[in-house]
């Protein structure tokens, strides 16, 4: 078979199986799915024993660790797929194949998919023996942030995690991408853009169970507008709904330093004016929305610097 033949032949196969996959079945019971890893011979040997997948064409499609969860994205996903094809079940089947690329340190994931089902199965090949992995997912996610280029991503432990992935999106129900590890139950994510919202899931890395979504909204770079009065500067902004108020920052020179010079509680409250200033002189500022944390008050990114010569 051509190289373009056989392409064509796993794009329309996956297609294929993605249709069984797209509808959750009651019917569907991994307990009577049985996933056997051959470490040394680099396979695996599926046992389907659920009888309402008898008489029908089910696709079977292997997932290796790092994949996002999401069934329905051949983009996002066929780098991560070790395996793709189907098996006509009659009775109890049993169904080997094996793992492209070799075996890999982690958890991956078997889908068997048939008309209107799914059953999705966790699997190691972990500690020699081969013994399925099946590992909670994290509860308690939280996400928060905590600089204006952090967000910090919390949860609590998950007993037999060999540590954890962290994966994002910027929606909901959307694709999921992989953006860290961390060994204990918290990760700083330092690659965010401000005035984004951003979805964060766990799962632990020996496992394929991912927690519900935590959401955060990054506060938004102001965008400022500095007037001249007498003897004072009026400064405005649009208002941030995910800040708690505003700080306004001046400087008697545009590279000097900068330091407070009014606070706004609220982030309704989108103005400022500055007074005591000296005439015919120029002042320079910018103002950072700011989040109360606790008993902290986290700073966003500061806007662009604006200068005024005082009347």
């Amino acid at each position: 078979m051509s190289r373009e033949k056989g392409a064509g032949l796993l794009i329309v196969l996956f297609a294929v199986c993605m249709s069984f996959l797209t509808t959750a079945n009651a019917k569907a019971d991994s307990s009577q799915i049985t996933v056997i890893p051959d470490k040394a011979g680099a396979k695996v040997s599926v046992i389907i024993a659920d009888t309402s997948m008898s008489g029908q064409n089910v696709s079977v499609v292997c997932y290796a660790p790092g994949w996002g969860g999401d069934t329905n994205d051949w983009n996002a996903n066929r780098g991560y797929i070790s395996y793709i094809g189907q098996v006509k079940v009659s009775g109890t089947t049993t169904v080997s194949f094996p793992v492209k690329g070799g075996v890999q340190s982690g958890n991956y994931t078997l889908v068997l998919g048939y008309t209107g089902g799914k059953i999705s199965k966790p699997f190691s090949f972990d500690g020699g023996g081969g013994a399925i992995v099946s590992i909670s997912a994290p509860n308690s996610v939280k996400a928060v942030q905590t600089a204006a280029k952090k967000v910090k991503v919390t949860w609590n432990k998950v007993s037999g995690a060999a540590g954890y992935n962290v994966y994002r999106s910027t929606k909901k129900f959307g694709t999921y991408s992989k953006v860290g590890t961390a060994s204990k139950a918290s990760f700083t994510d330092k690659k965010i853009k401000a005035g984004k919202t951003y979805y964060y899931k766990v799962a632990a890395s020996n496992g394929s169970n991912q927690s519900d979504a935590a959401k955060v909204t990054v506060m938004k770079q102001p965008k400022i507008k500095v007037k001249s009065a007498k003897h004072s500067a009026k400064v405005s902004w649009k208002k941030d709904g995910s800040a708690s108020g505003y700080r306004v920052y001046m400087s008697a020179k545009k590279k000097g330093k900068f330091k407070v010079a009014a606070v706004v509680k609220g982030k309704k409250k989108v103005k400022a004016t500055v007074k005591k200033l000296k005439s015919g002189k120029t002042y320079y500022f910018k103002v950072s929305a700011y989040k109360e944390v606790g008993k902290k008050k986290i700073a966003g990114k500061a806007s662009a610097v604006k200068n005024v010569r005082i009347k």
